[in-house]
């Protein structure tokens, strides 16, 4: 049976995340469960880790607990498991590495399932599923509503919608001295208006070239914005420099290709585009809690770009878009439409609405995931699945 958190015990949590949208929900989460005194064990890898080293949280690193060039290998799964098995934490909270990849919240998962240990997952991307070896995590804890109905659909998985615990520290973000420093840093007029290109690893997919292709000849033709440029932490340096060089060879290099954390990026421009980041999650929250941000444009095409995340996530549209507070680019004509509307104050103030009537404070986030943890957990009600029924029928 898998193990539940006894009363009046000490409870040790075991977190872990690989990619940097999982990161920021995991160490909320983390932080959270240290704040009311239980135990929280980070082991983090890749972008999660710079991220965790960058704003001095206390972590391992996955590199010591796995091979990362080969992440499920057996001596690697058994490891973890007799890790697991001598420290028996209560449960393990994991992220979900991104589409056609796998690292130490899979390891993890698969260690925990092998030792009948509570596994939740935290979505980072609305119903996303991982079934690794035919398993998959116990619980997950979800964005919204719609993310709940997708991965229940899929899985019939326990599904517990906590909102986005990363964005609860945007209450106390300062919008407009943000604005000011990064712009300053880059170079930008204080009334340029500055669309972001929220790059994306898509480069093997020919859609993606259309895309820029098309951004390009668009800002050329209107004359309106400037481009910037903020690499995926997925884009390799072969990757970034093939995003460069295409766009210089349109006839607009980004005036900038940016490090900058999240917040400060979403400060500074004017437009975040993508073609399906969470990206825009980030954008709403940002204008929740500040009420202040960019307009979120998604270039929703080519035909392999919108098969390739529909296929993954089980999404047939965006929710962002779904749900009012992104523009969505279905072609070259719509996303030059969608980025002069963004210049648009009736339009910005009409997104601005929907964020507000859609989006929930953030502030409770990290509250309800804590408390998910911990009743779920002791629920005497339904037994968490074991790993034979989380497999695939």
């Amino acid at each position: 049976m898998t193990t539940k958190i006894k009363s009046g015990e000490s409870k040790r949590f075991l977190l872990s995340a690989r990619d940097t949208g999982a990161a920021g929900h995991i160490l909320a989460i983390a932080s959270g469960l240290l704040e009311r005194g239980y135990e929280a064990r980070l082991v983090m890898q890749g972008a999660a880790l710079r991220l965790a080293r960058r704003i001095g949280a206390h972590c391992e690193d996955a590199s010591t607990w796995l091979d990362e060039t080969d992440p499920l290998n057996p001596a690697t799964r058994a490891a973890l498991g007799r890790t697991l098995a001598e420290t028996r934490p209560d449960a393990v909270i994991c992220g979900i590495s991104s589409f056609h990849s796998n690292g130490i919240d899979e390891a993890l998962m698969l260690a925990a399932s092998d030792q009948g240990i509570r596994c939740f997952a935290m979505q980072d991307f609305w119903g996303d599923v991982k079934f690794v070896d035919g398993v998959r995590a116990d619980d997950y804890l979800v964005l919204d509503e719609t993310a709940a109905r997708i991965t229940r659909s899929a899985t019939g998985a326990a599904c517990h919608v906590v909102g986005s615990p990363k964005h609860a520290n945007l209450v106390t973000h300062n919008y407009g001295k943000a604005r000011e420093a990064f712009r300053r840093a880059h170079e930008i007029g204080a009334d340029d208006q500055v669309v972001c290109l929220f790059g994306q690893s898509l480069q093997a997919l020919k859609g993606y070239e259309t895309v820029l292709s098309d951004l390009a000849s668009t800002l050329i033709d209107q004359r309106q914005h400037s481009l910037i440029y903020k690499p995926h932490p997925l884009e390799s340096s072969s990757q970034i420099a093939s995003t460069v060089s295409l766009l210089t060879a349109k006839g607009l290099p980004p005036n900038a290709v940016v490090s900058d954390p999240i917040e400060a990026v979403l400060s500074g421009c004017d437009v975040a585009l993508s073609c399906f980041s969470t990206i825009g999650l980030d954008a709403a929250y940002l204008c929740r809690a500040t009420g202040r941000g960019p307009v979120v444009v998604y270039a929703d095409y080519p035909a392999d770009i919108t098969g390739y995340w529909r296929n993954e996530s089980g999404l047939t549209i965006l929710p962002a878009a779904h749900d009012g507070y992104a523009l969505l680019a279905k072609d070259r004509s719509t996303l030059a439409r969608c980025l002069t509307d963004s210049t648009s104050p009736e339009v910005r103030w009409k997104l601005r609405q929907k964020v507000e009537q859609v989006l929930p404070d953030p502030r409770a986030a990290v509250e309800r995931a804590v408390a998910c943890l911990l009743s779920a957990a002791t629920d005497h009600g339904q037994s968490p699945a074991t790993a034979k029924e989380r497999q695939i029928r």
